[in-house]
């Protein structure tokens, strides 16, 4: 009986909770794969070193010496 008296107001109400549960959901997935795959990129401290390395930012003493810092 109780769900009856809701009307269309309730159950426009719990499909739009429903909704909104659902798309927390996926924010929260498409979130966390995108995190995963950013940190999986190459872009590590060593990718970043070398990508200056090759660019002439850095001299070849440089690069070694922020490489060990790095490794260590």
């Amino acid at each position: 009986m109780m769900y009856h008296q809701m009307g269309w107001g309730g159950w426009a109400i719990g499909c739009l909770l429903m909704l909104a549960f659902w798309a927390a959901i996926f924010w929260v997935v498409v979130q966390r794969a995108r995190n995963t795959t950013q940190v999986s990129n190459g872009s590590t401290a060593e990718a970043i070193l070398a990508e200056r390395f090759a660019r002439g930012e850095l001299t070849m003493a440089e690069f070694e010496a922020a490489r060990e810092a790095i490794r260590r």
